[in-house]
């Protein structure tokens, strides 16, 4: 018979139990949810484990809950008359339990909602709550880190073998897994890119640059031969006497952000300051992928070459192939800086050695001959990655002059599969294009080794060397990471170098990673991705000894051939520039070349004008002061320049652009060169013994000449004057192209440039339209020259 409380109805402990099981039906419900949406891959497993958590949380709360309201909710029992020890043991206890808390009229002072309603279901969602989190718990150790620097163009291909790795090795439970079988990240893989192959040589042969990401535990270059430079070069700093940590180079230091704690990079310094790192030395391992080197052409300037003789790709010499079929004056050929690209500085090592200039053990035989190579080389263009130099050539192929790239296979690959490395470089069907190789059997290939950073200096005063993995369980996935690419070298079929296929979803995978790439057999889809491609590795025993000490010879005599040049580029946004035609974008592109094409060496500088919107502006907007190696930041911000402004300040920008360069060339007369230059024989030491001469500044300002602030601005008699006192060189490269509707073809004759160019100082220079970056590039050829 059901007990009835004293208001009649259902007691309160039947409604409180029925209230908690319609409470815990909805928490399993909704936990029930969460976990087939939150682990689907094991859903049977953790669906039996939730279920028993669920349900013997459930009987707990129910009873803890009982009990509460036995203590506090329920109405005291009639006092028994006479002994007070009459009636049950649990009468007593319930007697003694209600007894702590005060009462009025028969009922606990705490409110019955308050309760019932706020503290019961809290009490459940913590005790359910904790009960429930045990299957979420997480029993993995933390996942080993490993950090990699690579190059831009290794960067996709080694991150999706890194990935492949990590996944691997979750599979197999990892370093960290609390039970055989489970699936933990036991390890995990930062992979990033430094852009300049100078540079991060020199930040393995001093102190590391932090700039550039955490000191890497690995490190896999283009080329052995770079790795050779390195290893060999702090081999000889260490026989000559262990040196302290250099101070901090440029302002950088060796506290990596994002290092893990076996990094050196996160090593502070004994007196509390920031942390400096210095590598002592590294590890040489095998090569991971290859691919030749090549000469990318357009297919019609291919056929010049080999006659339509698919066997005739593989020449000794491709280049001097190409000019006897075309002319020196039929082609323009691209290559990267040979300070940043291991492919270019290789390239020209084979030209410096194939035409006289160094012996093949890099002694100097004619710098002359050197010399007139680079020129001829600099009368080409230059890009910052080896894709971006398949992608000028499918972007100029129409050209007059076309263009060829010294570059690789992978690169051409990359246009051939019409990749997306770069969404401004066409596909060859958008270029109307279509791109092929021509091959030599004296050019090395590209091997990317496996490079450890396996000693290091740290502190502000280091004196002794301690290994870069510190920990045994680092080590342990270094080598396991080591084998891992090692295998993909000889494993049959070659997955990994065969077409990248993913399904949506799909974990990743190794297949595809090194598409476009070769293992030690020379097989790959790359052989099957460029039609000219040869089945088999034209030169696959390239000695990397050999060609380690003509690649020094390459970086002393390149650096040495190489003046500087300091530039400040001044575009006209005025509204003139927007009509007709496409003048401002003529202007934009000629500036780009010049900043695509400014070496380590080279400094620059970028105005806009006018700053100001009104008829009168005669101001101009210092967008980037000038310095070495700002050419990346000049580009991002000549793509947020529109041509929106009215007024036309050209002569008070010439003055003042002139000022502004011989104060900053006065300001920086004494100082060394910058880092990054020379480096020969991979000493990184920031310079060859003999220095490219320092040229006098130029002030480039890219115009249409039309308009001038209203009430005529700066005249020209005082604009003379104020050059004459500045001293500095001037190019105005003139865009105004309108004027061929009058019959005149000449942009530089145009309003007020003829009167500007009048001046000794003064030159006007071209643009046009249909060859952009040739004035650009004649413009930074005279800046370099003293």
């Amino acid at each position: 018979m059901q007990e009835s409380s004293p208001r009649g109805g259902e007691t309160p402990l039947t409604g409180l139990l029925r209230e908690l099981t319609w409470l815990s039906l909805g928490i399993a419900t909704l936990t029930s949810g969460v976990l087939g949406a939150g682990v689907p891959d094991s859903a049977p497993e953790w669906g039996v484990r939730a279920l028993w958590y669920l349900l013997a949380g459930s009987v707990f709360v129910w009873l803890v809950a009982g009990v509460w309201w036995w203590a506090l909710l329920a109405p005291p029992a009639p006092a028994d008359s006479g002994d007070s020890r009459s009636g049950t043991r649990a009468k007593r206890l319930r007697r003694r339990l209600a007894a702590l808390f005060p009462q009025r009229d028969g009922r606990p002072r705490i409110a019955v909602p308050l309760v019932r309603y706020v503290l019961v279901p809290v009490a459940v969602f913590v005790l359910l709550g904790a009960l429930l989190a045990a299957p979420f718990e997480d029993a993995c150790a933390p996942p080993t880190e490993i950090v990699v620097a690579t190059t831009p163009d290794s960067e996709p291909a080694v991150e999706a073998v890194a990935a492949a790795f990590a996944e691997e090795r979750a599979a197999e439970g990892g370093s960290g897994a609390a039970e055989p079988g489970e699936r933990c990240r036991g390890v995990r893989v930062t992979v990033y890119a430094v852009d300049d192959g100078q540079r991060m040589r020199n930040a393995l042969l001093g102190t590391w640059d932090s700039r550039l990401g955490p000191l890497p535990h690995v490190w896999i270059p283009d080329s052995t031969v770079e790795a050779l430079m390195v290893r060999d070069a702090l081999a000889q700093r260490g026989a000559g006497g262990a040196p302290t940590v250099a101070g901090e180079a440029d302002g950088g230091s060796a506290a990596g952000a994002g290092g893990s704690a076996d990094s050196p990079a996160a090593t502070a310094s004994p007196d509390g300051g920031a942390p400096l790192a210095q590598v002592t030395a590294i590890d040489v391992g095998e090569a991971t992928r290859l691919t030749p080197l090549v000469l990318a052409v357009p297919r019609e300037l291919a056929d010049e070459v080999t006659g339509d003789d698919p066997d005739a790709v593989v020449v000794d010499d491709p280049y001097a192939a190409l000019i006897e079929a075309v002319g020196p004056a039929g082609v323009r050929v691209a290559r990267a800086d040979p300070g940043d690209s291991a492919a270019a500085m290789l390239h020209t090592a084979f030209l410096y050695a194939a035409n006289g200039a160094i012996a093949p053990g890099g002694e100097l035989l004619d710098a002359d001959r050197a010399a007139e190579i680079e020129h001829d080389l600099s009368l080409g263009l230059t890009a910052h990655s080896e894709r971006d130099l398949v992608c000028q050539v499918a972007q100029h192929a129409d050209d007059t002059v076309p263009v060829a790239a010294l570059t690789t296979e992978a690169a051409v690959y990359e246009a051939a599969e019409g990749g997306t490395w770069r969404a401004a470089c066409p596909e060859p069907a958008d270029s109307g294009a279509e791109l092929t190789a021509l091959y030599s059997s004296e050019l090395p290939v590209l091997d990317h080794p496996f490079v450890r950073v396996t000693g290091v200096r740290a502190g502000a005063d280091a004196r002794s060397a301690r290994p870069v993995t510190e920990a045994p369980q680092l080590g342990a996935e270094l080598r396991r990471f080591e084998r891992y690419l090692d295998g993909f070298m000889t494993e049959y079929p070659p997955h990994a170098f065969d077409r990248p296929y993913r399904e949506a979803g799909a974990r990743p995978s190794a297949a595809g990673a090194y598409a476009g790439y070769r293992n030690e057999a020379g097989d790959g889809r790359v052989t099957m991705g460029i039609g000219s491609a040869p089945a088999q590795l034209p030169n696959p025993e390239g000695d990397p000894e050999a060609w380690r000490d003509a690649a020094g010879a390459v970086l002393d005599l390149y650096d040495s051939s190489q003046g500087s040049a300091a530039l400040l580029l001044a575009v006209d946004r005025s509204s003139s520039m927007g009509t007709p035609n496409r003048k401002f974008d003529t202007a934009l592109e000629e500036a780009a070349v010049l900043a695509q094409s400014a070496g380590p060496r080279d400094a620059l500088g970028l105005w806009a004008f006018p700053q100001g919107r009104g008829a009168a502006a005669a101001d101009a907007a210092a967008l980037v002061e000038p310095a070495n190696q700002t050419g990346r930041l000049v580009l991002r911000e000549l793509t947020a320049l529109a041509p929106d402004r009215e007024s036309t300040p050209l002569r008070e920008v010439v003055a003042e652009g002139a000022e502004a360069l011989a104060a900053w060339a006065e300001s920086r007369s004494g100082e060394e060169a910058p880092e990054g230059t020379g480096g020969g024989s991979g000493s990184g030491s920031g310079g060859g013994e003999e220095e490219g001469a320092a040229a006098a500044p130029v002030l480039v300002v890219f115009t249409d000449g039309v308009g001038e602030p209203a009430g005529g601005g700066l005249g020209a008699g005082e604009t003379a004057d104020r050059l004459d006192a500045a001293g500095v060189r001037v190019r105005l490269v003139a865009v105004g192209d309108e004027t061929r509707r009058w019959g005149r073809v000449d942009p530089c004759d145009v309003a007020g440039l003829p009167g500007l160019a009048a001046h000794p100082l003064v030159e006007c220079v071209p643009a046009d339209a249909d060859s952009p970056g040739e004035a650009a590039l004649r413009v930074l050829g005279e800046a370099r020259t003293p």
